[in-house]
């Protein structure tokens, strides 16, 4: 398998806090070293993408009706932007919009429209430990039912802590046969990266921006975050097979 140049990357989770934005940051930036890519923001309630400007990602423009969420309004303009475009994309998923936003690829029958138009569709799912990963296994094992013919990639979140590793061994897990690859963030809490992640993220800077700043990353710190970018684009090479 190779990576289109055309490819759809959905990052969603039903369960907020488990790391979305911040894996599709780092995937921006992959995917990025082989393509042109546009990344959408659909969470309505944070600025998980937009907030960092080097990323270039564009907010969806919030729909509601007499206080719901107006699914097709919201997007419809969004897949047809899409489909009209023969580049990478890459949609952020909030967890508030999570149901919304399944029941309308299903409803709509997005993911077969594409197919038919040879686009691959890749579902990038957080798994966070600790006492979030019954409730990210749970969706995870749900996701990858609904959406048999698509391709899902798991990452491996310990920021909360360590995962349940037995999951692999699970019945529900073994007979699918959609899941491509893994990617682990490993649990950094006794490590000094962590301060340069969050530091990263207080300056809303990408890696490139790190690279080029002299104020607040000197010499030592970008060789750690090179090293954790290296580590995490490692594993996507091998997703991916580029």
């Amino acid at each position: 398998m190779s990576l289109s140049k055309t490819s759809i990357h959905i990052v969603t989770q039903a369960k907020g806090g488990v790391g979305k934005s911040f894996i599709s940051r780092l995937l921006i930036q992959y995917l990025r070293e082989h393509m042109n890519v546009f990344s959408f923001d659909a969470d309505p309630l944070n600025d998980g993408l937009v907030s960092f400007k080097g990323l270039n990602a564009q907010k969806l423009e919030l729909k509601m009706i007499n206080g719901n969420l107006d699914s097709r309004a919201y997007f419809d303009p969004l897949f047809e932007t899409i489909l009209l475009n023969d580049c990478c994309f890459l949609i952020d998923s909030g967890a508030s919009t999570h149901i919304n936003f399944i029941n309308y690829i299903k409803g709509s029958d997005i993911l077969n429209l594409f197919k038919e138009n040879n686009r691959e569709i890749y579902f990038h799912v957080p798994l966070a430990g600790n006492i979030d990963f019954h409730d990210c296994y749970k969706e995870l094992l749900k996701l990858a039912r609904l959406f048999p013919n698509n391709k899902f990639i798991i990452w491996q979140n310990e920021f909360h802590g360590a995962l349940d590793q037995d999951f692999h061994q699970d019945e529900n897990f073994k007979v699918l046969s959609n899941i491509i690859g893994e990617v682990k963030l490993n649990d950094l809490q006794s490590s000094p990266l962590l301060y340069d992640l969050e530091l990263m993220n207080k300056k809303k800077f990408i890696f490139s921006e790190v690279d080029m700043d002299q104020q607040y990353f000197g010499a030592i710190i970008k060789r750690r975050l090179e090293l954790y970018k290296k580590s995490i684009y490692s594993q996507l090479d091998k997703v991916f097979n580029m």
